[in-house]
């Protein structure tokens, strides 16, 4: 993924955007402030489609994330949204040591990203993609190397 470079990254009083330390990931979601286990660190924002639409775009968008079955929430053009900035520790690009901490939840519509631990100020904030995330990336990566 390419660094988009923005004017000013967003930011808000609990998390701030930084280069990430996973290779090859751009940006990443970084904390503010310590966060308690289960707490909601931000959602995961964007421009709500209809499966039905979005689903073209699965595996090719990669801020494209499905809610429930009648929604997904768009992050690619909303680069004001924090959420579209959390990196999956267990993704292509690995660091010893490194381990998500936190989750996706959703509520009705919405998506939440949400500690699974104690997050310290600093910290990255992780996310599990998918293990079939994932595996699309990996049909995705094979067809397009032929």
């Amino acid at each position: 993924m390419n660094i988009v470079r923005l004017r000013k990254l967003p930011s808000n009083s609990s998390v701030a955007i930084r280069k990430s330390q996973l290779p090859n990931a751009g940006y990443g979601l970084f904390a503010r402030r310590n966060f308690r286990k289960g707490e909601r660190i931000t959602e995961y924002a964007g421009i709500r489609k209809y499966w039905e639409s979005a689903k073209k775009d699965d595996g090719y968008n990669t801020y494209l994330l499905r809610v429930n079955r009648n929604v997904a929430v768009d992050a690619r053009p909303t680069l004001q949204h924090p959420g579209r900035y959390a990196n999956d520790a267990e993704g292509f690009s690995r660091v010893k040591g490194l381990h998500n901490n936190c989750e996706y939840l959703t509520y009705g519509n919405r998506c939440f990203i949400v500690s699974l631990r104690p997050i310290v100020r600093g910290e990255e904030i992780l996310v599990g993609y998918s293990k079939a995330y994932w595996d699309l990336q990996r049909r995705i990566a094979r067809a397009n190397s032929r």
